[in-house]
């Protein structure tokens, strides 16, 4: 949330922890991160968030990942020049630790270059999940056609 609070985009923080984070842990955030405890299941908590995403695009992001800021802008000019895409998503990296050193390397590389352009919806789907990856949960996506199927789970 810190890493978020001073670049912008509005990010919703939906905790299902048993817990919710005291006000301490959450003073200093700027008004673009909204934090939201809901003890429920992680289907229960997308539903509940659905209503508040109110921007142009969306990423669901997990507790362990993060775009980074120019990763993000390339997404979101590419959808905003090809209005026929609906997610865009870029290279994954992994960060080792090392002793008192962090590393990096690219991972999940058959992401690399990926794409699902069958203009055949079927084929479309079964080229896609015939060898999954996460290539668009965690991607940029149109916030309407995002909201859409997360609606339907």
């Amino acid at each position: 949330m810190r890493y978020w609070s001073s670049l912008g985009p509005e990010v919703h923080v939906v905790d299902g922890s048993q817990m919710p984070l005291k006000n301490d842990d959450l003073s200093g955030l700027n008004e673009n991160i909204h934090y939201h405890h809901i003890k429920e299941g992680f289907y229960s908590r997308l539903a509940y968030i659905l209503p508040h995403i109110k921007t142009k695009y969306t990423s669901l992001i997990s507790d362990d990942e993060f775009f980074l800021p120019s990763g993000l802008k390339i997404a979101i000019e590419f959808l905003d020049s090809n209005p026929e895409f609906v997610t865009c998503s870029g290279q994954c990296i992994r960060f080792i630790e090392c002793g008192n050193n962090i590393f990096w390397r690219k991972d999940y590389n058959k992401l690399k270059g990926y794409s699902v352009l069958n203009p055949d919806p079927s084929e479309r789907m079964i080229h896609h999940l015939s060898d999954y990856a996460p290539s668009t949960i965690y991607g940029v996506s149109r916030t309407d056609d995002w909201k859409f199927v997360v609606a339907l789970v």
